[in-house]
Protein backbone atom coordinates (compact mmCIF):
# COMPACT_ATOMS: atom_id res chain seq x y z
CA UNK A 1 0.00 0.00 0.00
CA UNK A 2 2.04 3.46 -0.88
CA UNK A 3 0.48 5.14 2.12
CA UNK A 4 1.82 3.03 4.77
CA UNK A 5 3.39 6.02 6.37
CA UNK A 6 -0.56 7.46 6.50
CA UNK A 7 -1.42 7.91 10.67
CA UNK A 8 -5.00 7.06 12.01
CA UNK A 9 -3.88 8.15 15.53
CA UNK A 10 -3.57 11.59 16.69
CA UNK A 11 -0.82 11.73 19.46
CA UNK A 12 -0.89 15.62 19.45
CA UNK A 13 -2.94 18.69 18.07
CA UNK A 14 -2.90 19.94 14.12
CA UNK A 15 -2.26 23.54 13.92
CA UNK A 16 -2.57 25.48 10.26
CA UNK A 17 0.18 27.86 9.46
CA UNK A 18 0.05 29.77 6.41
CA UNK A 19 3.39 29.40 4.05
CA UNK A 20 5.82 32.38 4.64
CA UNK A 21 9.44 32.93 3.29
CA UNK A 22 9.94 31.52 7.03
CA UNK A 23 8.30 27.92 6.26
CA UNK A 24 8.30 28.18 2.71
CA UNK A 25 11.35 25.42 2.10
CA UNK A 26 9.39 23.12 4.54
CA UNK A 27 6.56 23.09 2.18
CA UNK A 28 8.97 22.95 -0.73
CA UNK A 29 10.43 19.86 0.54
CA UNK A 30 7.31 18.24 1.69
CA UNK A 31 5.91 18.71 -2.42
CA UNK A 32 9.32 17.35 -3.35
CA UNK A 33 9.05 14.06 -1.47
CA UNK A 34 5.32 13.20 -2.11
CA UNK A 35 4.29 14.91 -4.82
CA UNK A 36 4.32 11.19 -6.90
CA UNK A 37 1.85 10.35 -4.38
CA UNK A 38 -0.89 13.21 -4.82
CA UNK A 39 0.05 14.51 -8.40
CA UNK A 40 3.39 15.68 -9.78
CA UNK A 41 1.85 18.18 -12.55
CA UNK A 42 3.12 20.86 -10.54
CA UNK A 43 5.51 19.76 -7.76
CA UNK A 44 8.97 18.71 -9.48
CA UNK A 45 11.58 21.28 -8.44
CA UNK A 46 11.56 24.18 -11.41
CA UNK A 47 7.18 24.45 -10.55
CA UNK A 48 8.39 25.54 -7.19
CA UNK A 49 11.59 27.96 -7.90
CA UNK A 50 8.77 30.88 -7.84
CA UNK A 51 6.37 29.31 -5.03
CA UNK A 52 4.16 30.65 -3.76
CA UNK A 53 3.03 32.58 -6.77
CA UNK A 54 0.47 35.21 -6.43
CA UNK A 55 -2.79 34.25 -6.16
CA UNK A 56 -2.30 30.38 -4.26
CA UNK A 57 -3.23 29.82 -0.91
CA UNK A 58 -0.75 27.89 0.25
CA UNK A 59 -0.27 26.25 4.14
CA UNK A 60 1.22 23.45 6.40
CA UNK A 61 -0.07 21.28 8.77
CA UNK A 62 2.22 21.48 11.96
CA UNK A 63 2.28 19.03 14.57
CA UNK A 64 4.69 18.72 17.57
CA UNK A 65 6.90 21.00 15.95
CA UNK A 66 7.29 18.89 12.83
CA UNK A 67 5.54 19.64 9.22
CA UNK A 68 2.90 16.42 8.61
CA UNK A 69 1.32 17.98 5.25
CA UNK A 70 0.54 20.55 2.88
CA UNK A 71 -1.93 22.12 0.81
CA UNK A 72 -1.94 24.56 -1.90
CA UNK A 73 -4.42 25.73 -3.93
CA UNK A 74 -3.87 27.54 -7.49
CA UNK A 75 -6.64 30.18 -8.23
CA UNK A 76 -5.11 32.60 -10.65
CA UNK A 77 -5.71 32.41 -13.41
CA UNK A 78 -8.46 29.20 -12.48
CA UNK A 79 -10.60 31.59 -10.98
CA UNK A 80 -11.55 33.19 -13.85
CA UNK A 81 -13.20 30.11 -15.01
CA UNK A 82 -14.99 29.66 -11.02
CA UNK A 83 -11.91 26.89 -10.31
CA UNK A 84 -9.34 26.25 -8.00
CA UNK A 85 -6.40 23.63 -8.56
CA UNK A 86 -4.59 21.71 -5.79
CA UNK A 87 -0.91 21.81 -6.50
CA UNK A 88 -0.63 19.79 -3.56
CA UNK A 89 -3.27 18.47 -0.54
CA UNK A 90 -1.19 16.05 1.19
CA UNK A 91 -0.18 14.71 4.77
CA UNK A 92 0.76 11.89 6.77
CA UNK A 93 -2.02 11.83 9.43
CA UNK A 94 -5.75 11.84 8.25
CA UNK A 95 -6.89 14.59 10.70
CA UNK A 96 -4.78 17.34 8.81
CA UNK A 97 -6.37 16.41 5.60
CA UNK A 98 -9.60 17.98 6.99
CA UNK A 99 -7.87 20.47 8.56
CA UNK A 100 -5.89 22.28 5.83
CA UNK A 101 -9.47 22.01 3.40
CA UNK A 102 -10.95 23.77 6.24
CA UNK A 103 -8.17 26.39 6.10
CA UNK A 104 -7.91 26.78 2.32
CA UNK A 105 -11.57 26.61 1.84
CA UNK A 106 -12.30 29.23 4.36
CA UNK A 107 -9.78 31.78 2.33
CA UNK A 108 -11.01 30.79 -1.40
CA UNK A 109 -12.24 34.15 -3.63
CA UNK A 110 -16.16 33.87 -3.56
CA UNK A 111 -15.67 33.22 -7.50
CA UNK A 112 -14.32 29.87 -7.01
CA UNK A 113 -17.10 27.59 -6.82
CA UNK A 114 -15.24 23.99 -7.20
CA UNK A 115 -11.79 22.66 -6.55
CA UNK A 116 -9.98 19.55 -8.07
CA UNK A 117 -6.68 17.99 -7.76
CA UNK A 118 -5.45 14.54 -9.56
CA UNK A 119 -4.47 11.15 -7.86
CA UNK A 120 -3.08 8.05 -9.17
CA UNK A 121 -5.40 5.57 -10.63
CA UNK A 122 -6.16 3.59 -7.51
CA UNK A 123 -4.57 5.86 -4.99
CA UNK A 124 -5.17 5.05 -1.39
CA UNK A 125 -5.86 8.60 -0.71
CA UNK A 126 -9.40 8.36 -2.53
CA UNK A 127 -10.78 6.86 0.54
CA UNK A 128 -9.51 9.79 2.57
CA UNK A 129 -10.88 12.42 -0.40
CA UNK A 130 -14.26 10.65 -0.23
CA UNK A 131 -14.68 11.62 3.55
CA UNK A 132 -14.04 14.83 2.74
CA UNK A 133 -16.02 14.82 0.60
CA UNK A 134 -14.62 15.08 -3.39
CA UNK A 135 -15.99 12.59 -5.73
CA UNK A 136 -13.88 11.51 -9.11
CA UNK A 137 -15.31 13.76 -12.09
CA UNK A 138 -12.90 12.29 -14.70
CA UNK A 139 -10.32 10.17 -15.69
CA UNK A 140 -6.94 11.47 -17.72
CA UNK A 141 -4.85 9.14 -19.12
CA UNK A 142 -0.95 9.29 -19.21
CA UNK A 143 0.40 7.97 -23.03
CA UNK A 144 4.26 7.03 -24.08
CA UNK A 145 6.15 6.92 -27.43
CA UNK A 146 9.78 4.67 -26.93
CA UNK A 147 12.54 6.06 -28.75
CA UNK A 148 11.64 5.06 -32.73
CA UNK A 149 11.89 7.10 -35.95
CA UNK A 150 9.65 9.70 -36.46
CA UNK A 151 7.65 9.98 -39.51
CA UNK A 152 8.30 12.85 -41.52
CA UNK A 153 6.31 15.76 -41.08
CA UNK A 154 3.68 16.74 -43.78
CA UNK A 155 1.73 20.29 -43.00
CA UNK A 156 -1.63 20.39 -44.44
CA UNK A 157 -1.91 22.17 -48.03
CA UNK A 158 -4.26 24.95 -46.50
CA UNK A 159 -1.50 25.86 -44.24
CA UNK A 160 2.58 25.72 -42.56
CA UNK A 161 4.30 24.92 -39.57
CA UNK A 162 6.46 27.25 -37.68
CA UNK A 163 8.59 27.12 -34.76
CA UNK A 164 6.89 29.80 -32.27
CA UNK A 165 8.73 32.43 -31.38
CA UNK A 166 8.14 35.01 -28.64
CA UNK A 167 6.35 37.69 -30.77
CA UNK A 168 3.75 34.79 -31.08
CA UNK A 169 2.83 35.09 -27.62
CA UNK A 170 -0.53 36.56 -28.92
CA UNK A 171 -1.45 33.51 -31.44
CA UNK A 172 -0.61 31.13 -28.95
CA UNK A 173 -3.27 32.50 -26.28
CA UNK A 174 -5.03 32.91 -29.47
CA UNK A 175 -5.44 29.43 -30.02
CA UNK A 176 -5.39 27.90 -27.03
CA UNK A 177 -8.04 29.89 -25.96
CA UNK A 178 -10.30 28.00 -28.48
CA UNK A 179 -8.69 24.68 -28.80
CA UNK A 180 -9.50 24.41 -25.01
CA UNK A 181 -12.46 26.79 -24.48
CA UNK A 182 -14.42 23.44 -23.13
CA UNK A 183 -11.83 21.19 -21.45
CA UNK A 184 -12.86 20.70 -17.58
CA UNK A 185 -10.24 22.89 -15.84
CA UNK A 186 -9.37 25.16 -19.03
CA UNK A 187 -8.83 29.11 -17.75
CA UNK A 188 -7.95 31.81 -20.00
CA UNK A 189 -4.63 31.95 -21.22
CA UNK A 190 -3.17 35.73 -21.89
CA UNK A 191 -0.47 36.67 -23.95
CA UNK A 192 1.71 37.28 -20.74
CA UNK A 193 1.10 33.67 -19.75
CA UNK A 194 2.31 32.13 -23.67
CA UNK A 195 5.40 34.31 -23.50
CA UNK A 196 6.14 32.42 -20.08
CA UNK A 197 5.03 28.76 -21.66
CA UNK A 198 7.39 29.97 -24.43
CA UNK A 199 10.20 30.94 -22.67
CA UNK A 200 10.34 28.51 -19.99
CA UNK A 201 13.75 26.89 -19.54
CA UNK A 202 12.29 23.46 -19.74
CA UNK A 203 10.75 23.88 -23.11
CA UNK A 204 12.60 21.90 -25.75
CA UNK A 205 10.90 23.51 -29.04
CA UNK A 206 7.09 25.16 -29.44
CA UNK A 207 5.57 25.93 -32.55
CA UNK A 208 2.46 27.37 -34.52
CA UNK A 209 0.54 26.19 -37.38
CA UNK A 210 -1.05 28.91 -39.20
CA UNK A 211 -3.40 29.35 -42.38
CA UNK A 212 -2.43 32.27 -43.79
CA UNK A 213 -2.47 34.92 -41.50
CA UNK A 214 -4.88 32.94 -38.99
CA UNK A 215 -3.08 30.78 -36.22
CA UNK A 216 -4.82 27.16 -36.34
CA UNK A 217 -2.51 25.34 -33.68
CA UNK A 218 -0.09 25.11 -31.18
CA UNK A 219 2.62 22.01 -29.47
CA UNK A 220 4.97 22.12 -27.42
CA UNK A 221 7.82 19.51 -25.70
CA UNK A 222 9.71 19.93 -22.32
CA UNK A 223 12.32 17.53 -20.83
CA UNK A 224 11.47 15.91 -18.54
CA UNK A 225 13.68 16.80 -15.47
CA UNK A 226 12.69 14.10 -13.33
CA UNK A 227 13.85 11.22 -16.20
CA UNK A 228 17.03 11.20 -18.43
CA UNK A 229 16.17 11.34 -21.85
CA UNK A 230 12.37 11.33 -21.54
CA UNK A 231 10.45 14.62 -22.80
CA UNK A 232 6.75 15.42 -22.60
CA UNK A 233 4.29 17.38 -24.47
CA UNK A 234 2.60 19.45 -22.56
CA UNK A 235 0.63 21.73 -25.28
CA UNK A 236 -0.86 19.74 -28.40
CA UNK A 237 -4.47 21.48 -29.52
CA UNK A 238 -6.21 22.80 -32.86
CA UNK A 239 -9.17 25.13 -33.22
CA UNK A 240 -12.43 23.38 -33.98
CA UNK A 241 -12.69 24.92 -37.61
CA UNK A 242 -8.82 23.57 -38.79
CA UNK A 243 -9.78 20.13 -37.26
CA UNK A 244 -9.54 16.99 -39.36
CA UNK A 245 -6.84 18.43 -41.54
CA UNK A 246 -4.06 16.75 -40.38
CA UNK A 247 -2.57 19.78 -38.56
CA UNK A 248 -2.73 17.79 -35.15
CA UNK A 249 -0.43 14.96 -36.50
CA UNK A 250 1.58 17.18 -38.07
CA UNK A 251 2.16 19.73 -34.51
CA UNK A 252 3.11 16.74 -33.09
CA UNK A 253 5.34 15.28 -35.16
CA UNK A 254 7.54 18.32 -35.04
CA UNK A 255 7.68 18.25 -31.56
CA UNK A 256 8.39 14.61 -31.25
CA UNK A 257 10.96 15.17 -33.91
CA UNK A 258 12.66 18.39 -32.37
CA UNK A 259 12.74 16.25 -28.92
CA UNK A 260 14.37 13.41 -30.37
CA UNK A 261 17.29 15.93 -32.05
CA UNK A 262 17.88 17.78 -29.19
CA UNK A 263 18.41 13.99 -26.89
CA UNK A 264 15.17 13.30 -25.43
CA UNK A 265 14.00 10.45 -27.88
CA UNK A 266 11.24 9.38 -25.58
CA UNK A 267 7.52 11.25 -25.13
CA UNK A 268 5.08 11.30 -23.02
CA UNK A 269 1.66 13.30 -22.62
CA UNK A 270 -1.54 13.32 -21.75
CA UNK A 271 -5.39 13.61 -22.31
CA UNK A 272 -8.95 12.80 -21.14
CA UNK A 273 -10.05 8.89 -21.24
CA UNK A 274 -13.00 10.47 -22.84
CA UNK A 275 -11.11 12.09 -26.17
CA UNK A 276 -11.34 9.37 -28.47
CA UNK A 277 -9.95 11.36 -31.60
CA UNK A 278 -7.30 12.31 -29.10
CA UNK A 279 -6.22 9.14 -28.44
CA UNK A 280 -6.63 7.10 -32.08
CA UNK A 281 -4.18 10.00 -32.93
CA UNK A 282 -1.45 8.97 -30.06
CA UNK A 283 -1.90 5.32 -30.36
CA UNK A 284 -1.41 5.83 -34.10
CA UNK A 285 1.77 7.38 -33.20
CA UNK A 286 3.52 4.64 -31.40
CA UNK A 287 1.98 5.95 -28.35
CA UNK A 288 0.30 3.64 -25.39
CA UNK A 289 -1.67 4.01 -21.87
CA UNK A 290 0.78 3.43 -19.42
CA UNK A 291 -0.86 5.12 -16.30
CA UNK A 292 -4.43 6.39 -15.30
CA UNK A 293 -4.83 9.74 -12.89
CA UNK A 294 -8.31 10.39 -11.50
CA UNK A 295 -9.75 14.15 -10.77
CA UNK A 296 -11.42 14.32 -7.36
CA UNK A 297 -13.73 17.51 -7.21
CA UNK A 298 -15.54 19.66 -4.76
CA UNK A 299 -17.93 22.03 -4.65
CA UNK A 300 -16.61 25.07 -2.09
CA UNK A 301 -18.96 27.78 -2.73
CA UNK A 302 -21.58 26.69 -0.29
CA UNK A 303 -18.72 26.51 2.28
CA UNK A 304 -16.95 29.08 1.55
CA UNK A 305 -20.09 31.88 1.89
CA UNK A 306 -20.96 29.76 4.63
CA UNK A 307 -17.86 31.17 6.71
Amino acid sequence: MEDEHLSRTSPSAVRIEAVTPRNRDAFVEWAIAHGAEHDDSYTHEPDLDMFPTPGEIAALAVSDNRTVGVASLMVDGFGESGLGRFRILHAARVEAYAALLEWVVARVPAAVRHVYLFLPDGSALGETLEQLGFVPTRYAVILERAPAPVPSVVAPPTGEIRRAEAEDAQAWAKVVNSAFAHEPGHYPMTAERAAEVLGDPRAIASFVAWCGSEPVGVSTVWRDDEEQGSAEVVTLGVVSSAQGQGFGRALLRRALAAAAEAGWPTASLSTGSANKPALTLYTSESFRVVDKKVCWGLDVAPRAEAG
